[in-house]
């Protein structure tokens, strides 16, 4: 049997869009990693700073397993049942309690029945995605910085919880990746500000329950998170488009955070804009350095949304196309972009090719021997193992990073259809109004502009002109779609018309503040 060869890695992915949007299928656990940065990780005068530093955070072990790990409440009737059951399976299965005393919620709970109830009330309030992970890869709403923490692993042969360590299961990197673009804008200050005045306490009764339930357990133990864990691409400081993008991202969060909102729905609309910035980040990058006119284009990308009805229309068959091409364009750009590096390696002489690789795909590891061998005699065989593993990587992490994600934020569907397509989902229409419409009304015109500017989507004629001039779809069309449009926003309390035939967008937490 002939021994397969070590896959081979470089770090192309990371040099376009740095380390490292996942494929997540749920916004919410972006977003807790994007505030767990913010209440956790050190700030530095260094406005170029580009990596995650190293920090940590609690893992708030106590209130997880109380509401996760728990099967025993359900079969006991008292206090003195459950307290040894639940200790007995914390000791031999995870972790051991051996600080823990249960007299604080026999002192506040007037009866064991009580303190049941309240834990199937927090638990019916959960998120079913995540219903058959793991106790220690669950998660909690953000009701504020209480219920925000990582997964945690640790050795169950070991029970000192100092050992805890975030492995990246579900709690990745895509929320550091928005938290590293905040922290490039002029407003990064007011805007971490804000973020921690908002999710610092809450009103939220379930917020308080989850504060009874680990009282002065909370702190404790940490979770520390290894330094560079997040990156964005070099040079991010001084590209204008990145630039922009953190601009835009810090002005949509703000522009939220302003409105009068609960913590609970701040955090819905929050992680929506986010996600929607963070595709818009993945497609502008991949723009940017494609080398290959068609995929280049202007540099500017679009995003067809069709307003959906239950009859097939033009519009939709060209937002289901504009979808699949954008798609696919991270890996036709990662590509071109190695094939255009690994020409350089082939024409170079075969005993310069094993260092040349190194520094052209910027890779610190070392080719084993059987690797330079092949490099150096069978080129075109090493470029096509290097080639399989770069796909392999891409799909395992970022190739359906754009699909996930706009499913999950409401920005794709196959409601009618089979195939996915741009729709503008209520939630996220929503959403945009939150965060655009800055005054009591804006016109329509000015609402489209804005959403073609930032997030290049494109709804009506004017914007199908300006962005996508050459998609093959009738005025009549698009026209009809704008009315779709026109009939969603008024469904949604959002439009005003006056008799003159003018539309204006309102948004109704501004509109309904006291002058």
């Amino acid at each position: 049997m002939t021994k397969e060869k070590k896959e081979i890695r470089i770090p192309l992915e990371e040099e376009i869009w740095g380390f490292r949007l996942y494929d997540q299928e749920d916004r919410q656990i972006v977003f807790l990693e994007f505030l767990f940065a913010i209440f956790n990780a050190p700030v530095s005068s260094d406005t170029c700073n580009l990596r995650m530093p190293q920090f940590s955070g609690s893992s708030h072990l106590v209130l997880r397993a109380l509401i996760f790990s728990n099967p025993e409440i359900n079969f006991c009737s008292d206090w003195d049942d459950w307290i040894p059951k639940f200790s007995k399976n914390m000791g031999e299965t995870f972790f051991q309690l051996t600080n823990w005393n249960p007299e604080y919620l026999k002192d506040f709970f007037n009866s064991f029945n009580e303190f049941k109830q309240v834990l199937i009330i927090i638990r019916q309030s959960l998120d079913k995605k995540d219903v058959d992970r793991k106790w220690n890869y669950r998660f909690l709403f953000p009701w504020s910085k209480d219920q925000i923490f990582p997964d945690v692993e640790f050795n169950s042969k070991n029970t000192d919880t100092s050992t805890l360590a975030c492995k990246r299961h579900y709690f990745v990197h895509t929320g550091e990746i928005a938290y590293l673009l905040c922290l490039l804008s002029k407003n990064r200050n007011k805007l971490l500000e804000k973020l921690k005045e908002k999710f610092k306490s809450s009103d939220n009764p379930l917020a308080r329950l989850c504060e009874i339930l680990e009282k002065g357990y909370s702190d404790s133990p940490q979770v520390p998170l290894s330094i560079n864990s997040a990156f964005l691409p070099k040079q991010s400081h001084s590209d204008r488009k990145v630039l922009t993008r953190a601009e835009w991202l810090a002005e949509d969060i703000l522009a939220i955070l302003n409105l009068n909102l609960k913590s609970e729905d701040t955090a819905e609309f929050l992680s929506r804009i986010i996600g929607l910035h963070l595709i818009c980040y993945y497609l502008e990058r991949a723009k940017f350095v494609a080398l290959d006119p068609r995929l280049k284009g202007d540099g500017r990308f679009f995003m067809l949304c069709e307003i959906p009805e239950p009859e097939s229309t033009p519009v939709r068959k060209q937002a289901r196309l504009n979808f699949q091409q954008n798609q696919k364009l991270g890996f036709q750009v990662l590509l071109e972009i190695f094939n255009k590096k690994i020409s350089e390696i082939e024409n170079a002489p075969d005993t310069e090719r094993a260092r040349l690789f190194s520094t052209v795909f910027n890779t610190t590891a070392e080719l084993e021997e059987e690797d330079r061998e092949e490099l150096e005699e069978d080129p075109n065989s090493f470029k096509n193992r290097v080639k399989d593993s770069l796909e392999k990587k891409f799909i395992k992490h970022l190739g359906n990073f754009h699909q996930r994600m706009a499913i999950d934020i409401g920005l794709a569907s196959r409601e009618f259809t089979v195939a996915y397509r741009y729709i503008l989902s209520d939630e996220l229409l929503l959403t945009l109004v939150y965060a655009v419409v800055k005054e009591n009304f804006v016109p329509m015109k000015g609402f489209l502009k804005e959403l073609r500017t930032k997030f290049g989507i494109v709804i009506d004629e004017a914007s199908a002109m300006e962005y996508a001039g050459d998609i093959e779809i009738e005025t009549n069309d698009l026209v009809m779609n704008y009315k779709r449009l026109l009939g969603q926003l008024n469904g949604l309390g959002l439009l005003y018309h006056l008799s003159d035939g003018c539309d204006y967008v309102q948004n109704p937490y501004i509109v309904a503040q006291p002058i």
